[in-house]
């Protein structure tokens, strides 16, 4: 067992929903979901539900952790074999028996926990541009994503080929949390993950093919495959400043009357559509994405932007500030209410079955 690994993914998931069972006095067992708030050390980690913050130590006198789950994919991070009924004795853990299972769970392990949160604050910055190697948390997790990049590129290519596009893979930048290539009439982004997991849906984004976390290893990667557009720094009619200003301005201000606002909205998060708003590509029936492909809440199918008009290109700070005012909007364009969450846990495990089905397709690589 890796605690380096595990410490990193519980730190990975501060504020996300997980699931703990454990034992505590006379032997009793329970399991529950909690929000994880932090992991101090291995000695025990604190979380909150509905009524309470509590800690449960991993190695206590009157409770031992048995396992975490992650509630998202269901995936276990963590387990004790020796943490049972058995060991109670009463009140508490047997004499003498916390010492010798903390021995064989971590067998005298030497961990720089300051010098492993560094690497994850400096992981989880975005003010600074990334390299290649900065995605990745483990060497599994980078062997398992480039398989997938792999296969991703080939298929591409081979659309590029049918469709007489351009199939040469082209690096265009790097930002702060995202490499961007592009490929035929494509644009691929791979990053970290973003801050928020889903993002409300408005007529206004571009249409992403693919857009969401895809797990590797356990460890989160953001994948992005959109259609290219015009950005602002190639479209010559934008003669000054001002102008990008009004045009930024009414974005905003088009957001506002529909519930939603965004921090993050500016020149390079602008485009025109080549064409239409709705996804191009072969093998893909559908003209907007599902759960499985994308993080965008609902996709439009109702009604989209025509080719020659204004998107927003990468919203991920986008969110919902007025819930009356984006209920009514949804409504207003054929959905009836709005979702606050989706449950994810069935399309987390088709999203990871058709990985695990591209692991094995691609290893011969």
């Amino acid at each position: 067992m890796n605690f380096i690994d595990i410490y990193t993914r519980l730190k990975m998931r501060i504020n996300e929903e997980i699931i703990v069972s454990y034992y505590s006095s006379y032997g009793k067992r329970t399991k529950k979901e909690y929000t994880l708030l932090n992991i101090i050390g291995f000695e025990y980690i604190l979380l909150e539900d509905d009524k309470e913050i509590v800690n449960i130590p991993f190695f206590g006198v009157k409770s031992m952790i048995e396992s975490i789950n992650i509630k998202e994919s269901n995936k276990q991070i963590y387990y004790n074999p020796y943490a049972n009924k058995e060991i109670f004795d009463g009140l508490y853990v047997k004499t003498g028996l916390i010492e010798n299972i903390k021995q064989k769970m971590l067998n005298n392990l030497e961990f720089d926990f300051e010098k492993r949160d560094d690497f994850i604050r400096k992981y989880n910055e975005k003010n600074t541009k990334i390299n290649y190697d900065d995605l990745f948390l483990s060497e599994k997790q980078k062997k398992e994503f480039n398989y997938f990049f792999e296969f991703l590129i080939k298929e591409l290519k081979q659309y590029c080929k049918r469709n007489g596009l351009d199939s040469k893979l082209k690096f265009i930048n790097t930002g702060t949390t995202s490499i961007v290539y592009e490929i035929g009439d494509k644009i691929i982004k791979i990053g970290k993950p973003r801050r928020n997991k889903i993002i409300p849906y408005c007529e206004f984004l571009l249409q992403p093919i693919i857009n969401r976390d895809f797990e590797f290893d356990g460890y989160p990667i953001h994948i992005e495959v959109t259609q290219k557009v015009n950005t602002f720094q190639n479209i010559k009619d934008i003669k000054d400043f001002s102008q990008m200003e009004s045009i930024i301005n009414e974005f905003q201000e088009n957001l506002r009357n529909i519930g939603l606002e965004t921090t993050d909205l500016h020149s390079g998060n602008i485009g025109i559509l080549i064409c239409d708003n709705r996804i191009h590509y072969d093998s893909i029936e559908f003209d907007t994405g599902n759960v499985f492909a994308t993080s965008i809440m609902y996709n439009n199918n109702k009604r989209s932007f025509q080719k020659g008009e204004l998107v927003l290109l990468d919203l991920d700070s986008l969110r919902i500030v007025d819930t009356v005012k984006y209920s009514n909007y949804l409504k207003s364009i054929g959905y009836q209410g709005y979702q606050e969450h989706f449950d994810d846990n069935i399309e987390q495990k088709k999203i990871q079955k058709c990985l695990n089905k591209i692991m094995n397709s691609t290893s011969s690589y």
